[in-house]
């Protein structure tokens, strides 16, 4: 599955999350650490989550980041 990832600053940190996935954030002291903790929410989300889970997926853009 692939996703798109938004990360922007935020106070002195960088705070990283997935549009379509309600409540997958993520934060880090610089936009390649909350790039890397955002790859894990990904995979923890996807993992835990049953097959019914519905996923908004956005037309436009590319996908940043891809989770098996």
């Amino acid at each position: 599955m692939e996703f798109r990832v938004v990360v922007e600053p935020q106070d002195n940190l960088y705070h990283a999350f997935c549009p379509n996935l309600h409540g997958c954030h993520s934060w880090g002291a610089t936009a390649e650490e909350a790039m890397q903790y955002i790859e894990e929410a990904l995979q923890f989300y996807v993992d835990n989550f049953d097959e019914t889970l519905e996923i908004e997926y956005e037309e436009r853009g590319k996908p940043d980041l891809a989770v098996n």
